[in-house]
């Protein structure tokens, strides 16, 4: 009986020696996938950043913003005219007081006599 309640103590330390190595394994790997966890995050944001770096268009905050009651107001014909062929315009005809007077030339009545001075010099 002697030699069988020594068997037992040792039994009970062979069974907490092996709790405490297998709850130290399990803090190990534990720490390890928190650790690949944390690296995995760190390489996912640095690629976040470099793609929004690389493409700010596709990140751009969409405004809340209704639709435009307005129509855009546009420079006079003649500069979209030059525009369209790649000539040179003023930059005055993209100014306030540019779009001003265009936005008054298309508010004239398109019925109304235009003159103007043929080569001869008379008018027509």
């Amino acid at each position: 009986e002697a030699n069988n309640n020594a068997d037992k103590v040792t039994w009970q330390h062979q069974v907490a020696n092996n709790r405490e190595e297998h709850a130290h394994c399990k803090q190990l790997e534990e720490e390890e996938c928190e650790r690949l966890k944390q690296v995995w995050a760190e390489e996912e944001e640095v690629t976040h950043k470099e793609d929004r770096k690389k493409n700010k268009h596709k990140f751009t905050p969409i405004l809340d913003i209704g639709i435009p009651d307005e129509l855009a107001i546009m420079p006079c014909s003649y500069a979209l005219r030059k525009l369209d062929k790649g000539e040179y315009v003023k930059i005055w005809y993209f100014t306030n007081d540019g779009l001003d007077e265009a936005n008054h030339k298309k508010m004239v009545d398109n019925d109304a006599m235009i003159m103007s001075m043929l080569a001869d010099g008379s008018l027509a």
